[in-house]
C-alpha cells in the first residue's frame, strides 16, 4: 500500500493556497495547514484531509510529531500600509524559520512562491518592501539547497475566481459587470502575462510530482509565456461581460518606473509535462460564466 504523503501548506485560506489545498486534498495528500487564529477557514473546512494548525503555537512541532515530505509555501503579505516590520515577518522571517524546520527534521522539499516583479530592475518594482522581502528571502532559500530540495516559482500575474477584489482583475471585473458609467485607465500599453489559477496549480502539481528529477535549487517561470497589453486585457473583459461601461484609457498616469512588459520562460516547465490551457480570453469567459 502507498503511503499518504503530507505537505504543510501555508496561504490555504488565500487565493491560490485554497485552490492548492482542493488539488493536493482531491490526489490524497495529507495537509497540514499553517493558519492564523484570525483566518477565515470556511473555504476549506470541508476538505477531509486537511488539518490546521495556528502559526504561533509550537510550529516545531508540526515537524516534530509529522513525518513531513514536503513544504508548500505560498503566504504572503502584499503590505497593505502595513509596517515594514510586519512584511519583513512574513514575507522574510516566517518563511525562513520554516525552512530551518524543514531542513532540520529532513523534508524532502520546499516549494517557494515567488512573483515576476523581482524579474524586473525598475524602481517600480524594487523600491517597495513586498517585492526586497521576497528578494530576501529567495537570497537565503538558495543557501538551504545543499540540506533539503528547493523549488522557487516565480509567478506572473495570477487571476481567477475567488481573489480579492483589491486585485486589479477582479476589481475590474466587478466595475464592468456594474456597468460603471465611466472607468478612468492608464494608456494601457504596459504588457502582463496573465495566468489562470487552474494553470498554476497545475504547475505546482508537477513540481512536487516531479520533484525527485529536479536539481537541488530549481527555478521555474510560472506563465503562459505570452503577454497582452492591459488595454488588451480590459476590452476583453469589457466585450466577454457584456459592460456598457465607457473605458477611458489615458485618463490616470501611469506608475512611474513600472516596467513595459513581463512574461514567462516556461520552457523548462514544460520539460517537466506542464503546459498552459487557458489562455487569457477562456479564463475570462470561465470566470464570467
Amino acid at each position: 500500500m502507498t503511503q499518504v504523503k503530507t505537505i504543510v501548506l501555508t496561504g490555504a485560506t488565500g487565493f491560490v493556497g485554497k485552490y492548492l489545498a482542493e488539488k493536493y486534498n482531491a490526489e490524497g495528500y495529507s495537509i497540514i495547514a499553517l493558519i492564523r487564529n484570525t483566518s477565515d477557514t470556511s473555504v476549506i473546512r470541508n476538505l477531509k484531509n486537511v488539518r490546521l494548525h495556528i502559526i504561533d503555537e509550537h510550529l516545531e512541532n508540526v515537524f516534530q510529531t509529522n513525518k513531513i515530505d514536503g513544504v508548500v509555501h505560498v503566504a504572503t503579505s502584499y503590505g497593505d500600509n502595513s509596517p515594514a516590520s510586519e512584511i519583513l515577518e512574513a514575507n522574510l522571517m516566517f518563511p525562513t524559520r520554516l525552512l530551518e524546520f524543514a531542513a532540520k527534521y529532513n523534508v524532502d522539499f520546499f516549494i517557494n512562491t515567488d512573483t515576476f516583479f523581482t524579474k524586473s530592475a525598475g524602481e517600480y518594482s524594487h523600491l517597495n518592501t513586498y517585492t526586497l522581502s521576497k528578494i530576501f528571502f529567495t537570497a537565503f532559500f538558495k543557501t538551504f539547497s545543499n540540506r533539503i530540495k528547493c523549488v522557487n516559482l516565480k509567478l506572473e500575474h495570477v487571476y481567477g475566481a475567488g481573489d480579492s477584489e483589491k486585485k486589479f482583475v477582479p476589481m475590474m471585473l466587478k466595475r464592468l459587470s456594474m456597468n460603471e458609467a465611466s472607468i478612468d485607465l492608464t494608456e494601457g500599453f504596459q504588457k502582463r502575462d496573465f495566468i489562470y489559477i487552474k494553470d498554476v496549480v497545475e504547475a505546482y502539481w508537477k513540481v512536487s510530482e516531479n520533484i525527485h528529477v529536479l536539481d537541488a535549487y530549481t527555478e521555474f517561470e510560472v506563465g503562459t509565456g505570452n503577454s497582452v497589453s492591459i488595454k488588451e486585457f480590459v476590452t476583453a473583459a469589457k466585450k466577454i461581460s457584456n459592460s456598457v461601461s465607457t473605458l477611458n484609457f489615458g485618463a490616470l498616469p501611469a506608475r512611474e518606473g513600472e516596467f513595459v512588459e513581463s512574461k514567462a520562460d516556461n520552457e523548462s516547465l514544460k520539460e517537466i509535462g506542464w503546459t498552459s490551457v487557458f489562455d487569457f480570453e477562456m479564463g475570462l469567459h470561465e470566470m464570467l460564466g
